[in-house]
């Protein structure tokens, strides 16, 4: 995965990058430092909220970055329709493919 964000922000330009399941925080962070302008992360433990948290707190990239304990849903993205550069998602399949229809909508294409 690290790879991919890699390759895809030496190629392209991210204003908007998005982390669903951000366990540690580690991609979120990864994509930050590799330019991506902001970061939004989620996930529904609350110790990972917390981990990521201090990560990003640690690595200077807290005014860049927001991580929120739930799920991934409309209300948090409503400002950043149409505006999310690149999205990774380290959760299941099945409520991964519910959010496919959010990713589209949200999604900078």
């Amino acid at each position: 995965m690290l790879l991919a964000i890699e390759d895809f922000l030496l190629k392209s330009e991210a204003n908007y990058f998005l982390d669903v399941g951000s366990g540690s925080g580690i991609l979120t962070a990864v994509s930050l430092k590799l330019g991506a302008k902001k970061g939004i992360g989620f996930d529904i433990d609350p110790q990972a909220v917390e981990n990521t948290r201090k990560l990003l707190c640690l690595n200077k990239l807290s005014k860049r970055s927001k991580v929120i304990c739930g799920t991934l849903e409309k209300k948090y993205l409503h400002s950043l329709t149409g505006k999310i550069d690149l999205i990774v998602a380290n959760i299941f399949l099945d409520p991964l493919q519910k959010l496919f229809p959010l990713f589209g909508e949200i999604l900078n294409l």
